[in-house]
């Protein structure tokens, strides 16, 4: 890490049950080089470079632009792959737990399995609507045709995939505090967390697209899904 003629660096990260496993590559490995010095020593800062910043003399790699494979809309620089991936992993997991017959509900432990659950297919088109909205961090939410939910959530110190983990679990766990026994949709549900559930756990919903925005200007993270039903 303070190897003066490091000048690149890329890291990644993979969440392993409590554990959060980091690996960063250099592109100058000062071991292997064994360098006599690992920096220049001087009475000034930035006292061989003429345009530093911050302390630091400016690299002369270009960082690469962000790799999109999954969505290319206006706004797609707003959201990761990585996101997205948690987005519809998540879902789709719960989803499973329905169809296997092990998705707690409270009134009957178990709620009963789905016969013919769809696994979901990531919507980037409702994910570039939500986003030109909640990039604003104004407190609006967006207006999107179909079911959705929507959720701030009171903290903005979490990565964007901690935050959908964990709201996608609150509004998944309505089931357990609460319990369908009849399977059955009623229309009070509307606007209650089972009416979040209800749209997370429908059999006939084919696509799920996500925004995600954290708000620091508001002290929270928040997050929208727009759910598609086949016709």
């Amino acid at each position: 890490m303070g190897y003066e003629e490091t000048d690149g660096i890329g890291c990644s990260y993979k969440r392993c049950g409590s554990e959060l496993n980091v690996v960063c590559f250099y592109n100058k490995d000062a071991v292997t080089l064994n360098p006599q010095k690992l920096y220049t020593e001087g009475q000034i800062t930035c006292n061989d470079c003429n345009d530093c910043v911050d302390g630091l003399c400016p690299g002369k790699l270009t960082a690469l632009p962000r790799e999109h494979k999954t969505c290319t809309g206006a706004n797609k620089d707003l959201m990761t792959d990585d996101i997205r991936d948690t987005i519809l992993n998540v879902h789709n997991y719960y989803r499973r737990l329905l169809a296997t017959g092990w998705a707690k509900d409270k009134q009957l432990t178990y709620a009963k399995p789905a016969a013919a659950m769809l696994a979901l297919e990531y919507d980037c088109t409702a994910e570039d609507t939500i986003m030109n909205t909640l990039k604003n961090c104004d407190g609006t939410k967006a207006q999107i045709a179909g079911a959705n939910n929507y959720e701030a959530l009171k903290k903005f110190n979490l990565s964007e995939e901690e935050a959908v983990e964990e709201i996608l679990a609150k509004w998944w766990k309505a089931l357990e505090d609460t319990g369908i026994p009849d399977n059955k949709y009623r229309d009070d549900m509307e606007g209650t967390a089972l009416g979040k559930y209800v749209n997370m756990a429908y059999d006939k919903t084919t696509k799920v697209g996500c925004g995600v925005q954290i708000c620091k200007n508001r002290g929270e993270t928040v997050i929208q899904c727009g759910y598609t039903q086949s016709t």
